[in-house]
């Protein structure tokens, strides 16, 4: 079995190397590049930052060392103060902390002429771990001028160092990038460089990047903008013949998912990313069919910008990824049929990752046909719910809703109660669209109990938690008759009134 100890030895030297080379003009470049365990003295430009509480009272441990040498004030528990920075961590939670950590980036980016020395804050009496902590501190390594602890540097190097040599595994067809394959991406990436031989330490190690990428922000306002930049570069060829070409759109975005100038998790965000932009963005040219760019940029400034992830208070965004319910069924699936995606050596393989959790259903569905795989592969939830279904061997297929004899469709969680439709969150962009095309002089749709279409019948219908689906084209236009006739009659009604 590989040592870690020596891999970790190995991994650092180079590391030292690389950042030698980085460092050789910058403004820090001839002090420590880690934060030591003692700080005794400081230069004048050099600032001790260290754990606090919020009322200040800086009474033990690097608190006090802050007070008494390094000029931190009593009953000042946050920023600067003499050549000391407090971060509150006594009795703050996680995510709270993580606002903290950030506030002090953002200080030292902007105050670059100073050193900051980071001790192990919130690792003692706060009570949390370098393991909940570190991960905070990953945005620290671009920082010419923050120094972290030797432990926090360990941590970071072997959980989120990918930028030499680790692959992201190959990008599959952007429309199937879910929630469940982007853990699966981030969980073979980190199996290509450590190896597991048990589930429990994969997932320990996919949780912090699972916190990273909540912290991020799914869809970022970067991503939209570059979006929408890439939407402008190339209308000519994504629109032609008056129609938004979604596959063009599609095939341009699944070029830049194995993108290899990003590291392998930057790369996997962003495919999802892109994933998500470009659902919305078919399912807005389902209901409004676009002719030209102009008309589909004014719908993305009204429906999806301004709703980006805000990355300096990291408040959760409609654009990002619970990875609630996703994440429970990849966990329980990955522990389940771990003895299934094992190599000889009792190592995780990716590729049978790949077959067990992915491709074989895939396969089954092309070849039998989604109905028949239903009925084969699956079970019912039971009487409560029989319209959901769940695979029978866990880890194996999504979950999916039955909205016809035939119609099954994938659900966005476990398939109950608002879950059950499947654009559940893209309904908070979609809907101001519908609502743009219910006015006007000639509208395309109007509103009852759902958004119907009244010109083009062609296009879908729906509720106002996702589309409604129809065996058949004759079952959909009963339905339209039935609900138009009805509109009609309460206008009259109201116009009598």
């Amino acid at each position: 079995m590989e040592n870690p100890f020596l891999k970790h030895i190995f991994k650092q030297a180079a590391i030292q190397e690389h950042t030698k080379e980085m460092n050789k003009d910058k403004k820090f470049s001839d002090r420590l590049d880690y934060s030591p365990d003692e700080i005794t003295e400081l230069k004048p430009d050099e600032v001790f930052v260290f754990g606090s509480n919020l009322k200040g009272h800086h009474r033990g441990g690097a608190a006090k060392i802050a007070m008494e040498k390094f000029g931190a004030k009593w009953g000042i528990g946050k920023g600067l103060s003499g050549q000391s920075y407090a971060i509150p961590t006594r009795g703050i939670p996680l995510d709270e902390l993580a606002g903290y950590v950030d506030e002090f980036l953002q200080f030292a980016l902007i105050h670059d002429d100073l050193l900051f020395y980071v001790t192990k804050i919130g690792c003692g009496n706060a009570g949390h771990t370098i393991d909940e902590i570190a991960p905070l501190f990953v945005d620290a390594r671009q920082l010419d001028n923050v120094r972290l602890p030797s432990d926090f540097l360990a941590f970071l190097d072997l959980n989120f160092d990918f930028s030499r040599g680790t692959k992201a595994p190959k990008a599959v067809k952007l429309q199937n990038y879910g929630q469940v394959r982007t853990l699966a991406d981030l969980a073979m990436t980190l199996n290509s460089q450590n190896h597991y031989d048990n589930p429990q330490k994969l997932l320990a190690d996919l949780n912090p990047l699972i916190y990273l990428y909540r912290r991020r922000g799914t869809v970022t306002d970067d991503a939209l903008n570059s979006f929408k930049a890439m939407l402008e570069k190339n209308a000519d060829a994504w629109f032609h013949d008056g129609q938004f070409d979604i596959d063009q759109m599609f095939e341009h975005l699944q070029n830049e998912a194995d993108n290899d100038s990003l590291s392998a998790i930057d790369l996997i965000y962003s495919r999802r990313a892109n994933a998500k932009i470009a659902r919305v963005v078919m399912l807005m040219n389902e209901i409004a069919r676009y002719t030209n760019p102009k008309d589909l940029i004014k719908d993305i400034h009204l429906a999806l910008l301004g709703h980006g992830a805000n990355r300096s208070d990291c408040r959760p965004i409609i654009w990002n990824d619970s990875f609630h319910y996703p994440f429970y069924f990849f966990e329980s699936g990955i522990e389940h049929l771990w003895n299934s995606i094992i190599d000889n050596d009792g190592y995780l393989d990716n590729d049978k990752l790949q077959k067990v959790m992915f491709d074989n259903h895939e396969q089954s569905v092309l070849t039998d046909g989604l109905p028949n795989v239903i009925r084969n592969d699956y079970n019912d939830d039971g009487p409560c719910h029989p319209e959901v279904f769940f695979p029978k061997e866990e880890g194996t297929g999504p979950v999916y809703v039955q909205f016809g004899d035939e119609i099954f469709v994938k659900s966005c969680g476990e398939g109950k109660g608002p879950r059950q439709w499947q654009e559940l969150y893209e309904m908070q962009f979609l809907r101001p669209v519908l609502e743009r095309l219910c006015t006007g002089e000639n509208p395309e749709y109007i509103y009852t109990t759902v958004y119907l279409p009244i010109r083009d019948y062609s296009r879908p219908v729906y509720h106002t938690s996702g589309k409604v689906y129809f065996e058949n084209e004759k079952e959909k236009k009963l339905f339209l008759m039935k609900h138009l006739k009805e509109y009609k009659a309460d206008q009259k009604n109201n116009e009598q009134s």
